[in-house]
């Protein structure tokens, strides 16, 4: 559609996830309530920054048809799971 490889679009879609992320986690953080647990928040991020990178790098090895495959699967699964649950 964006005439744009697998490989872009996933680092693409990354970067509009966390900056969404930011701009909610901000709202979470300033607000009066200040719905934040810090000590978990510490941990996840970590996690989720190695997490990234281990991801970028087995991205790069993937055919772009894998990733389309594997993305698709992972789709249908929680689609599915969604469904279930209702």
């Amino acid at each position: 559609m964006l005439d744009m490889n697998v490989h872009s679009a996933t680092g693409t879609s990354l970067v509009v996830v966390g900056v969404g992320s930011l701009a909610g986690a901000i709202q979470y953080m300033l607000g009066k309530q200040k719905y934040v647990h810090w000590k978990i928040s510490i941990v996840f991020s970590i996690a989720g920054i190695f997490g990234a990178f281990l991801g970028s790098y087995i991205n790069s090895l993937l055919p772009a048809k894998i990733i389309l495959y594997g993305f698709s699967a992972l789709m249908l699964i929680i689609g599915i799971l969604m469904l279930r649950q209702k």
